[in-house]
């Protein structure tokens, strides 16, 4: 999964879908949020996109952003936004491209 934005406010995730899917064409279901476990179900009801909930546990553990397949960079920014209580926006690659044509 590519890293596509990061948010603190949900208000700000929801205006941000919009921008993706009409202006950069992204369909919605390649489009996934990730947040704390504890703030899934109230950014859920706002989207229609896929929600991921990260617990505690998992944000202690740096293998969480394996999960998404990200690059090593990414991982930080990732990581660092979760533990700070925001919202990532991911965007599911083609299977064709690689981790390393990513970090390219």
């Amino acid at each position: 999964m590519k890293l596509l934005s990061m948010f603190q406010l949900e208000e700000e995730v929801t205006s941000n879908i919009e921008q993706a899917t009409k202006e950069k064409h992204i369909p919605e279901n390649k489009l996934t949020i990730v947040t704390k476990e504890e703030q899934r179900d109230s950014i859920a009801a706002l989207i229609n996109l896929q929600v991921d909930g990260v617990s505690k546990l998992e944000l202690r553990d740096n293998d969480i952003a394996e999960k998404y397949k990200l690059s090593e960079k990414d991982t930080e920014l990732f990581m660092d936004k979760l533990k700070r209580g925001g919202y990532v926006m991911l965007q599911e690659m083609p299977k064709h491209i690689t981790k390393q044509k990513l970090n390219d």
